[in-house]
């Protein structure tokens, strides 16, 4: 079970007065995070990945990481110069490591990882009910790099 379920995610964009609507995105989009001064943030997520709990769960908790972690809007589009490019880059690392942390906390995975003695980022992702990809970037984050290089060592050394 996970330790943040989609009910909580659910909640917490509640909590912040936070509208989450369901569209009809052209893919590759699979949501958007918009807010605007005077009117209540929105997240906009994808008809098409509403039933997919891992994926929805990520995407729920990056739009989220959006709200918290950055100023306004940053929408990409095909006519940014690079420095804007890199401001997005930025951004969305930013609100991907506030979602990763958020549905992965350190103190959890070092439990799940711990415990289980072969584990692999597939478990990993089933274990929290996450995309391999989120648990990809979860096991990249300064605060889990110990934590696998111990785990290598042990199953290997």
């Amino acid at each position: 079970m996970p330790i943040v379920d989609t009910y909580k995610l659910c909640d917490i964009a509640l909590g912040e007065g936070i509208v989450i609507e369901h569209w009809d995105f052209p893919k590759p989009l699979d949501a958007v995070y918009f807010f605007e001064p005077g009117l209540p943030p929105i997240i906009g997520i994808a008809n098409r990945i509403r039933y997919d709990s891992p994926l929805f769960r990520c995407i729920l908790a990056e739009e989220l990481g959006h709200h918290f972690t950055t100023v306004g809007n940053n929408i990409a589009n095909s006519r940014m110069n690079y420095h804007e490019r890199l401001s997005v880059g930025k951004v969305e690392y930013k609100a991907m490591k506030w979602a990763t942390e958020t549905l992965i906390p350190i103190e959890y995975l070092r439990i799940a990882i711990l415990q289980e003695k072969h584990w692999t980022n597939w478990v990993l992702a089933e274990y929290f009910d996450v995309t391999i990809e989120m648990i990809d970037f979860r096991l990249q984050l300064p605060d889990a790099e110990e934590l696998v290089i111990y785990t290598k060592y042990r199953r290997y050394g």
